[in-house]
């Protein structure tokens, strides 16, 4: 096999295994395709040229790869189409205390299993039960405000 074949092997494999990272990844069949493009041209040199010429295509194959990756990436994070830029500021199970207090009153506008969600006011909140399956349009009483989730407990209303 001449040099110009199993270099154009490796250049190929090369290739995909960019593609694999930078255009479609999370799918690894063409990254792993690509690898073992690699692989094998690298074979075909120790195989057909002798340790010399194999070791130096092993060595010249991984610093092109490293190099063109970090290249890639140093690339990628400039250019703004590829890259998020925005920042997430929110948080999560935040409770807006303004708007709700223990002792409140709603209605579940959910089934709560023992989570969902309830009205209090023009407010939706996530609300919990203490375990307890309620129907949806149920009378409820917040009980406890605490690490962002209210619970709330069932009204038994007696006639």
């Amino acid at each position: 096999m001449s040099i110009t074949i199993i270099i154009f092997i490796i250049i190929i494999g090369l290739l995909l295994l960019l593609i694999d990272v930078f255009f479609l990844p999370g799918t690894f069949v063409v990254g792993i395709i690509g690898g073992g493009l690699m692989v094998y041209g690298i074979y075909k040199m120790f195989q057909y040229h002798g340790n010399l010429a194999g070791g130096l295509t092993l060595v010249l194959t991984g610093v092109t790869a490293v190099g063109v990756t970090v290249w890639g990436f140093k690339t990628a994070s400039k250019n703004k189409d590829i890259v998020i830029q925005s920042s997430i500021d929110s948080k999560v199970n935040t409770v807006n205390r303004d708007n709700i207090a223990v002792g409140d009153k709603g209605k579940t506008i959910s089934v709560l299993r023992p989570n969902g969600k309830a009205l209090f006011g023009k407010h939706k909140f996530e609300v919990y039960s203490q375990g307890d399956y309620i129907e949806i349009d149920t009378e409820v009483e917040v009980i406890k405000i605490a690490e962002g989730k209210v619970y709330i407990k069932q009204i038994n209303i007696t006639t």
